[in-house]
């Protein structure tokens, strides 16, 4: 057990240097993993839209109706309605 423990904080700590690094290979495999996406969704804070991209720092960007551009840095996302 103790290897296996190891052996995810060390790649934890690989990961995370390629992120700080601003890695684009590690956004590219963020993106292909995501579920969220292309579907609609609602933060927390009641702003909602479709999300299309992460930036450079993690945060999810999110096209409102009105096409701004909608940075969502915490909290929880949901699942919105069809509009």
């Amino acid at each position: 057990r103790e290897r296996l423990l190891e052996t995810l904080l060390e790649t934890l700590h690989a990961r995370y240097r390629e992120f700080l690094a601003g890695s684009e290979d590690l956004r590219a495999a963020w993106r292909r993993h995501s579920v969220t996406l292309g579907a609609r969704v609602r933060a927390a804070d009641g702003r909602e839209g479709v999300a299309v991209d992460l930036d450079e720092t993690g945060a999810l960007l999110v096209r409102a109706e009105n096409g701004a551009l909608l940075r969502v840095v915490s909290g929880e996302i949901a699942g919105a309605p069809a509009a």
